[in-house]
């Protein structure tokens, strides 16, 4: 699993978009949601990886918003100079790890944000949780 830091690199790209595919709002071409253009209907379930191309990043990874919320391998601790409610809030959270992305259920586009974080308790089971698998590239 990619750390934190990797999935949002990923997620951002260099030039530090909103979403996966730029700044745009999302619509249900960028990603498998519930969102507001669905008039309120609520996506059962997952789609294939890749059927939302349009929400792609510019690496042509798919799906970092929409479809499934990610884990990553980095646990859930407050980032640095985090405001003290947020201090609070993870303290505790040692059998916590951090998801990133949205699922097919979210209906609000500040959700699919690409800094959006979840901390998420490592025996948690959800049909909206998944992982990605990553590998460190080969040195040239």
């Amino acid at each position: 699993m990619p750390t934190e830091a990797e999935w949002e690199r990923a997620a951002r790209g260099p030039q530090a978009h909103v979403y996966p595919w730029g700044s745009t709002l999302p619509t249900s071409e960028h990603l498998h949601w519930s969102g507001p253009e669905n008039g309120g209907t609520y996506q059962d379930g997952t789609a294939e990886v890749g059927t939302h191309p349009e929400g792609d990043t510019a690496l042509r990874i798919h799906d970092l918003a929409g479809n499934v919320s990610e884990w990553t391998s980095t646990l859930a601790v407050p980032y640095e100079g985090a405001a003290p409610e947020v201090v609070r809030e993870l303290s505790g959270f040692s059998a916590y790890r951090i998801a990133r992305g949205s699922d097919y259920a979210t209906n609000d586009p500040d959700l699919v944000r690409s800094s959006m974080r979840f901390p998420l308790n490592e025996a948690a089971v959800s049909p909206g949780v998944g992982f990605r698998c990553v590998f460190d590239s080969p040195p040239p």
